[in-house]
């Protein structure tokens, strides 16, 4: 924005804070005319004191309905006009022009007891005080000075305020006209809207919140889901970066889709590993290991735990087997005796060996470090492999 129309959004400002004074003073008018114009017909006799309410009914509604359509605020001189002739309004009125009467006629306890009732009137008067007791206050004599209101707020508390006897007249005047009482419910009105608007903030704000923290915690969960596929399988670091990818969302799929199940109370199983693709060394080719049957081949034991090699390929302990290959063995007829966990010399051999014919060092290192054995026990063949692969460029993880 250059300080041209800079210039013109403030000149907008300064008429538009203009126009709005103007409005105002434009309806203060009206009230200040038809109070002067009221009391000069009272002054020559055409009108008394109690029949306020019907005098601004006639005379200043009309002209503060002019004023809003004048003003282009339709909506505002539809509400008033509403307003002025529902019975809130006339009984209010009502209530207001016969507390002035007991007022100016030596009532003041009665005046009091006419705003209190004009106060309970559901609509007329609305500015979150309610008059809701009087106590008199007297000299030493016994002589009446004045009372002791018992006001009540919004939020429930009581208030006590002192008010003189000769200025209840100017009090009632004040607060509990049909003009003041029109006032308080505009002022109402808006504070309904303001507090509408905050509370739609607000739940704007929280569903933002609520939103910005799903977003994260699945940013936590696909971050923990590939870090968990780089530990766990020796393959998955060669994929290209799509691959990987969606390797990931599969896993956290499968992992969303069992949790449902588990928590809808379902007896569904817990979801299948991925299937494993193993490489031939000697040939280059991928070598699938086909599923196992699960009605021909018994449950093992918690204690048949079959080992896993460096290569991440679990170990059958049938001779037939060819670990080189990671090809499943021929079924036997009879119970496979139970496997045992390689030993130290075993792993470090497998290691050297899956080196020797071309297996990854680094992979083969992370393999040997989970399984307890620190660097100066590795095999030659895989210190001597380390060395020459960091000394090829673009030297790196899965290369």
């Amino acid at each position: 924005m250059d300080s041209f129309e800079r210039g013109m959004a403030a000149r907008d400002r300064i008429d538009n804070r203009k126009r709005e004074n103007e409005n105002r003073k434009a309806l203060e008018t009206i009230e200040t005319d038809t109070k002067k114009v009221f009391d000069a017909e009272v002054a020559a006799g055409k009108q008394e004191e109690k029949n306020y309410d019907q005098f601004w009914k006639q005379y200043a509604l009309p002209r503060r309905k002019q004023e809003l359509l004048r003003q282009g605020d339709v909506a505002g001189a539809k509400q008033l006009e509403e307003w002025g002739n529902s019975d809130a309004a006339l009984r209010g009125g009502r209530l207001f022009s016969s507390a002035m009467l007991k007022a100016q006629t030596g009532d003041p306890a009665g005046a009091l007891g006419d705003v209190i009732k004009a106060g309970q009137v559901q609509g007329y008067i609305d500015h979150g005080y309610e008059l809701v007791g009087q106590d008199q206050l007297v000299d030493k004599d016994g002589n009446l000075l004045g009372f002791q209101l018992t006001v009540k707020d919004a939020k429930g508390k009581e208030l006590k305020q002192d008010i003189a006897i000769n200025d209840i007249p100017r009090m009632i005047s004040t607060f509990a006209n049909p003009d003041a009482a029109w006032q308080s419910q505009i002022a109402k009105k808006a504070e309904d809207a303001k507090q509408e608007q905050e509370l739609k903030t607000y739940r704007a704000k929280k569903k933002i919140d609520s939103e910005e923290k799903g977003a994260g915690d699945g940013e936590d969960a696909y971050r923990k889901a590939h870090e968990a596929r780089m530990k766990n399988d020796l393959d998955f670091a060669g994929l290209s970066q799509a691959e990987q990818d969606k390797v990931v969302r599969q896993d956290l799929d499968a992992a969303t889709s069992y949790a449902r199940s588990r928590n809808g109370g379902g007896s569904a199983q817990a979801p299948a590993a991925p299937k494993r693709v193993l490489v031939d060394k000697n040939t280059g080719k991928a070598v699938s290991v086909p599923a196992p049957n699960p009605a021909a081949a018994p449950a093992p034991s918690p204690a048949a735990k079959q080992p896993v090699g460096v290569d991440g390929v679990q170990r059958a302990p049938l001779p037939d087997a060819n670990p080189s290959h990671g090809l499943a063995p021929s079924p036997a007829s009879a119970p496979a005796p139970r496997p045992r966990a390689p030993s130290r010399q075993e792993v470090i051999a497998e290691a050297a060996d899956h080196v020797v014919k071309g297996g990854n060092p680094e992979l083969v290192g992370q393999r040997l470090m989970q399984a307890g054995i620190p660097q100066n026990e590795w095999p030659d063949q895989l210190k001597q492999a380390m060395v020459k692969r960091q000394q090829q460029p673009g030297f790196g993880l899965g290369q």
